[in-house]
């Protein structure tokens, strides 16, 4: 039987259509605006950064740039560096209105949670132990995987490729103003390409990571839901015991 027939691939199917309780269910109308502007500030560096390095290639294979078009190279540098710091200044914002709020909001997070997970966690009931147990051993080693090659290229969490997309954004800027056909500027480029994809790399990883994570939470929910099963049935047994 191959793993795409087997119950393996059947569980990992079903735990693939499980999400987290949606961001949604607790934001308030000021998180939902202060997301979105983070969300905006974070993807229009991303896109500003993509037009820089295009400044680097055209300067490197084409023609210099001069005049004005340096000077919008100088806008694009600022600017990428710029909305990355805006957006993770942008992005703490509603965690400090939680903590002013944590009271209020805490309890009512708390139990939605409880009651999203657990309703994914019932579904897993129809599997057994030892296949629940399995692929938790399964995901324990691929996050251990994508964390050791996040931990020797990165060396952190996504707040590393973002503050790296910003600290690219102004070392390209910088570069750019006095590149020259020499192997220093073929190294810095090479370079610059290297650091932008380990910086966007790192954020799938990171996102990749969060899912295997929660996906393990609702495997210890479903097992920790059969033990209480199997300890409840253990004790009616023993009250059926004693009355004989």
């Amino acid at each position: 039987m191959t793993i795409a027939n087997s119950a393996f691939f059947k569980i990992l199917k079903m735990l693939d259509g499980m999400t987290q309780l949606p961001p949604q269910a607790m934001q308030t109308a000021f998180d939902k605006w202060v997301t979105f502007i983070a969300a905006v500030c974070r993807w229009t560096g991303v896109v500003l950064f993509a037009i820089l390095l295009g400044f680097v290639g055209w300067v490197k294979f084409i023609h210099p740039i001069q005049g004005g078009w340096l000077t919008l190279a100088l806008f694009i540098g600022i600017a990428t560096t710029i909305f990355a710091l805006v957006s993770l200044v942008v992005d703490v914002i509603p965690a400090a209105v939680m903590l002013v709020r944590f009271k209020h909001n805490s309890l009512k997070r708390l139990i939605l949670e409880i009651e999203h997970d657990s309703t994914h966690a019932r579904k897993l009931l129809i599997f057994d132990r030892q296949l629940l147990e399995r692929t938790d051993a399964w995901l324990s080693i691929r996050i251990a995987r994508i964390k050791d090659r996040l931990g020797f290229f990165l060396g952190g969490a996504d707040k590393v490729a973002i503050l790296a997309l910003g600290s690219m954004g102004w070392a390209t800027l910088n570069t750019l103003k006095s590149l020259q056909n020499t192997w220093q500027q073929n190294a810095f480029l090479y370079g610059a390409a290297f650091l932008g994809g380990l910086a966007i790399g790192g954020v799938m990883l990171n996102v990749i990571v969060q899912r295997y994570t929660y996906q393990r939470d609702l495997l210890a929910l479903a097992l920790d839901l059969i033990d209480q099963q199997d300890e409840l049935d253990r004790r009616r047994r023993q009250q059926r015991g004693g009355h004989a």
